[in-house]
């Protein structure tokens, strides 16, 4: 079996950072880690964004609330700063307490968080994409059974994928949240959601028309078989004189033809009463069905009166 790998997100690598660097971590703080004035500032704000020599911004107040909004603020008076974006989590701190503390977490907890993180975006596109795939073909060969394998597919994904928390601790809860509000996935979880349910929706409006289908083409075969059931069964239960046999082969092809006769008749009527046709054309059918069946009553006396 092939395996096929297709990339689902842009080509840019997620970077996880930690900076240990003593004299970095004292010179920012709660007062400056969004003053756009200062130097300290703009170098977190390229470090967070993964941005080259400069923040590439001439825009004071969106650097300001750029690192406001991409910065956890806890812990930024221990010269501890936590930066996440869409494509980076950055990790800020002193050497010594970095290294002993912040860096095992970065490693693991922190890691865990990024990646299950991934992992959700990264379903979301493809659910979306898998929706659009399969409702645009309606009629592909096992579309239903594609259909509910993607629901099911999608309970799996909101039962053990998505968390709403994954640890207990309040920094990692913030910045869990964080990270998903910057990969928005509330947002995209919010559309798959109306996607799906929306996808349902089709599914439950094709299998009302396939039983519709069904249904209609029992009606037609039904109406196609009510007319000559009723005149062979007219002549099964009557009892008429004995027919001379030089007739009685006669009698019985009429009988035969005008039974197809009546089954034409009621199998066009019944079409054209499911396919919605004219009234005048269906009462024409109806009248010739009719008519069909009062001849057939009538085909034995016509027979012994000759």
């Amino acid at each position: 079996e092939k395996i096929q790998i297709e990339s689902l997100i842009d080509d840019r690598m997620f970077t996880i950072c930690w900076a240990g660097n003593d004299a970095w971590s004292k010179s920012l703080n709660t007062a400056n880690y969004d003053d756009p004035k200062s130097e300290q500032a703009k170098l977190w704000h390229r470090v967070i964004f993964l941005d080259g020599k400069s923040p590439g911004l001439a825009n004071d107040q969106l650097l300001r609330n750029l690192n406001q909004n991409n910065t956890t603020p806890r812990t930024a008076d221990y010269g501890t700063l936590f930066g996440i974006t869409r494509y980076s989590f950055v990790a800020l701190t002193d050497e010594e307490l970095g290294k002993n503390l912040v860096l095992p977490h970065l490693q693991s907890m922190y890691f865990q968080i990024a990646l299950l993180s991934l992992l959700q975006r990264a379903s979301i596109l493809r659910f979306s994409e898998k929706i659009t795939e399969i409702a645009a073909n309606p009629d592909q060969k096992g579309y239903l059974e594609k259909s509910k394998a993607l629901y099911m597919q999608y309970l799996h994904f909101v039962n053990k994928i998505y968390f709403r928390e994954v640890t207990p601790q309040e920094q990692g809860i913030e910045l869990y949240r964080m990270m998903q509000e910057k990969m928005d996935i509330p947002r995209d979880i919010d559309t798959l959601k109306q996607e799906i349910a929306e996808f349902h929706q089709l599914l439950d409006l094709e299998n009302e028309s396939r039983q519709t289908k069904a249904m209609n083409t029992l009606t037609i075969v039904g109406s196609a078989l009510l007319a000559p059931s009723l005149i062979l069964s007219y002549f099964g239960l009557s009892s008429f004189p004995e027919l001379p046999k030089d007739q009685y082969c006669a009698f019985t092809a009429m009988a035969a033809f005008v039974a197809f006769l009546g089954s034409i008749s009621a199998l066009f009527t019944a079409y054209g009463w499911v396919q919605n046709w004219k009234k005048h054309i269906l009462i024409s059918l109806l009248i010739c069905t009719i008519l069909i069946f009062i001849w057939a009553i009538n085909l034995p006396f016509i027979y012994l009166k000759e």
